[in-house]
């Protein structure tokens, strides 16, 4: 993707993380400044003392067990990637989250690789003993429903509680770090977030040996806060006539993904859930005639997404006309 297929202006960033400041932090956390002068340069370093779990933090599977995965020996691509928030409406207050209300929150949006961010109706400061704590807990049961799944991270703030059952908190632990499936525990301002659906990141620090690292998490959306102008249409065309069409078309709910490129081929899926016949996408690039693409070929793995098996495609690049070679190119459903 290139910055002229982005406008920034346009996004909305949503910082997740929770300020520390040393002086008032419970947990470790401490910096000594002090004066530096070296190869001639006169300034300031400073020492850094803290806990791993401080703060709104990632936790690896070295949390649990000694022969389990640290930060450094899990790919950077686990790091970032789509976000999901699940409001839990139907949970039930100070007891533990069932798959039912998973589902009902989920409604069929997670895919394999997600990061799913939990929040409930209740409220409390983790950590503190309140008689009105009614946060949901975490169980045994979440940590099999996300394992299904096949997402890479579950984080929470503070609508979720661990630590008012402590079994099924270690539970889902032990379930979701053996399977290398990241927690972020601490999440903050998810209150702010305008979209259900999201990019995040929450990068640790490239350290060997570290069961768990302090990370700013970074929700990033195109959420809809932006408007545009529809100029009514000239000619005989009617604007309304039109935008009824486009509403009741087959490319509404359409979704898709391209893999890359696989031995010479553009592969990559498109559909529809509950759709009837392949989906049409086209392959577009600046000044050339589209070129329509057949989503009809079988897909390993659909049903994860949804998906009809039959909604593959792969487009052989040699197959493409000369005036193709070295542009820029990408996939539209319109």
């Amino acid at each position: 993707m290139t910055e002229s297929m982005l406008d920034f202006d346009k996004l909305r960033v949503v910082d997740l993380s929770k300020p520390l400041d040393p002086a008032t932090e419970k947990r470790r956390c401490k910096l000594h400044r002090h004066h530096t002068f070296i190869g001639g340069v006169d300034g300031y370093h400073a020492h850094i003392d803290i806990t791993s779990h401080l703060g709104t933090h990632l936790e690896f599977p070295y949390h649990f067990r000694n022969e389990w995965k640290d930060g450094m020996q899990l790919p950077i691509e686990n790091f970032l990637g789509r976000g999901i928030l699940l409001n839990l409406e139907t949970a039930r207050p100070r007891e533990l989250i069932r798959t039912e209300d998973l589902e009902q929150a989920d409604r069929g949006r997670i895919r394999p690789g997600d990061t799913v961010l939990l929040d409930s109706p209740f409220h409390s400061t983790p950590f503190v003993h309140s008689p009105d704590d009614q946060r949901p807990d975490m169980s045994e049961e979440v940590g099999r429903w996300f394992l299904e799944k096949k997402v890479k991270c579950v984080g929470w703030g503070d609508g979720i509680a661990i630590e008012n059952h402590v079994q099924g908190c270690i539970a889902c632990h032990e379930l979701l770090l053996g399977n290398d499936i990241l927690l972020l525990e601490v999440v903050c301002n998810i209150d702010q977030l305008r979209a259900e659906t999201f990019m995040i990141t929450f990068t640790p620090l490239p350290i060997h040996g570290l069961d768990s690292c302090p990370v700013r998490v970074v929700a990033v959306s195109a959420d809809g806060s932006s408007q545009a102008e529809l100029p009514l249409m000239k000619k005989n065309v009617k604007t309304g006539e039109c935008l009824r069409a486009l509403l009741q078309s087959d490319q509404r709910g359409m979704d898709g993904h391209v893999d890359g490129i696989q031995n010479g081929d553009l592969v990559g899926w498109a559909g529809r859930r509950g759709q009837q016949q392949p989906a049409t996408i086209w392959l577009q690039s600046p000044g050339l005639e589209p070129i329509a693409l057949a989503c009809s070929q079988w897909r390993e793995g659909m049903s994860d997404e949804q998906m009809p098996h039959h909604c593959g495609f792969a487009l052989s690049l040699e197959a493409l006309p000369a005036s193709w070679a070295g542009k820029s190119i990408w996939c539209r459903f319109d």
